[in-house]
């Protein structure tokens, strides 16, 4: 499931940060790069994974790994998957 998807990818980022918004809040795509936002329920992400662009899957998969959502219990490949994100390049 998720090693699949990341054994492909560059697992390469600086750092990210999670932001709380309001239950209202619906973002608006400005810059021409994002065609729409979707919200979607944690299991279909996971699934859909492989419809991201690498550099925004990473991120997610870094949220997942975070927030408990993907653990050595749910994802056999979990201590690679960490130790690859967390590699200095």
């Amino acid at each position: 499931m998720v090693r699949a998807f990341c054994a492909c990818v560059r697992l390469t980022f600086r750092t990210a940060t999670d932001i709380e918004l309001p239950e209202d809040f619906v973002p608006v795509p400005q810059d021409g790069e994002v065609e729409e936002f979707m919200l979607l329920p944690i299991p279909e992400v996971i699934d859909r994974l492989g419809e991201f662009k690498p550099n925004c899957a990473v991120i997610v998969v870094h949220f997942l790994i975070r927030h408990g959502l993907v653990t050595p219990d749910t994802e056999p490949d979990y201590l690679a998957i960490v130790k690859a994100m967390n590699r200095r390049q």
